[in-house]
């Protein structure tokens, strides 16, 4: 393909960022680069205003051009964008940089607070991937109250009884916006057959990881791990209490950030070792010495890159049956209930039986080759792509 100009728009960009969806979008804009593609960036700090929880982390330079929606009202304007799906300064800043750049496609990822308006800015190919659950629940986790799966959309009495404000603008209106798209990416089935409950088609793309470069062969005891925001929804104290059952020899390392820390800081003398954020050249080896990488949500996941990190470098996966995750653990790991017992019982299995643990490494290599490799990746990506323009 000849050389091509590439708008981004996310709400989230690194090194203000808060998750996955923001790292998939600076991945594969290096991945771009390296392809000879001229990449631009748009992305919020008023979102980042409002939403940062931890410190900024370093920025490396970059070939891409990046422009940071900055207004006088901040986070209040992110708020109000999330709230009404309106917001004229990142309409006009996208129509401003489509007419400097004339990009041959723009590609949206996470827009909640940029407003679901942007899609209909500039003259071109445009491209959006479903990161997560924003477009059909305010909450972006699809929890019923923050306590089980939605079964039955109520979002006003879902808001109240969840202390948060009522999103104005409604999930028709969203997914009204976001069919009028060229294209639509899924990352995972999961998240595939959700538009298509909501009336959208999507294709199927699956997240990738760049290959580790880092030493993967650093000397560390063996141990569980898990990387991701500290809350409830994830499964945490499910994860937790079922380590204890276990009565494991191997610690169980977490990393992130969120509601529960301060808890798992206090369990240091129980065998749980809390490790905070990593940057990746000291995540990956911790990753990679792991006995495997464990994700218990009791909500529907889309695709975590904590769990492809893991596939990566070898390192089964125990995850629960929710979202995408059992997609992501096909052949090289185990699905399990996520219930103390049922994880406990993964966590035992993992912990005693090497024969299983060196067979799940072994299709977890051949997994992230195959699906979620950046070559993977590109070759579909690039396939879409030729087929709309």
């Amino acid at each position: 393909m000849e050389t091509m100009k590439i708008l981004m728009v996310s709400t989230f960009y690194p090194p203000y960022h808060l998750g996955g969806d923001a790292i998939h979008v600076k991945y594969l804009t290096d991945e771009l680069v390296k392809a000879g593609h001229e990449v631009h960036v748009i992305h919020s700090l008023d979102a980042y205003d409002l939403k940062k929880k931890g410190k900024k982390q370093d920025e490396k330079d970059s070939a891409e051009h990046i422009y940071r929606l900055k207004t006088e009202l901040g986070s209040f304007s992110a708020a109000g964008s999330y709230l009404t799906g309106k917001n004229r300064s990142a309409d006009r800043l996208v129509d401003r940089i489509c007419s400097e750049i004339k990009p041959d496609w723009i590609h949206y990822h996470n827009i909640s607070m940029l407003g679901c308006g942007v899609l209909n800015k500039g003259k071109t190919k445009k491209i959006y991937t479903c990161h997560d659950h924003w477009p059909f629940c305010q909450r972006n986790d699809y929890m019923k109250f923050g306590e089980y799966i939605c079964d039955v959309q109520n979002c006003l009495s879902c808001s109240i009884k969840s202390h948060r404000p009522v999103r104005l603008i409604s999930t028709n209106q969203i997914m009204s916006e976001i069919k009028r798209v060229d294209a639509i990416i899924s990352p995972s089935r999961y998240m595939k057959n959700m538009l298509s409950a909501f009336g959208a088609e999507s294709v199927l793309i699956k997240n990738f990881v760049p290959r580790p470069t880092e030493n993967t062969n650093v000397k560390s005891d063996p141990h569980f791990i898990y990387t991701g925001v500290l809350e409830k929804h994830k499964g945490l104290d499910i994860l937790v209490n079922a380590y204890l059952k276990s009565k494991s020899d191997f610690e169980l390392h977490i990393l992130g950030d969120g509601s529960l820390k301060e808890n798992i800081k206090n369990m240091s003398d129980k065998g749980v070792k809390y490790l905070g954020f990593l940057p990746r050249s000291k995540l990956i080896p911790e990753v990679a010495s792991s006995l495997c990488m464990i994700a218990p949500s009791i909500c529907g996941e889309n695709s975590p890159l904590s769990c492809i990190e893991a596939l990566s470098v070898g390192v089964p996966l125990i995850v629960s049956p929710n979202g995408g995750l059992p997609e992501l653990a096909e052949n090289c790991g185990i699905i399990s209930p996520p219930t103390e017992k049922e994880f406990a019982s993964a966590l035992i299995r993992i912990d005693s039986d090497k024969e299983l643990r060196d067979k799940m490494s072994h299709n977890a290599l051949r997994k992230y080759e195959k699906e979620h490799s950046p070559e993977a990746f590109m070759k579909e990506y690039f396939s879409l792509v030729e087929a709309l323009i």
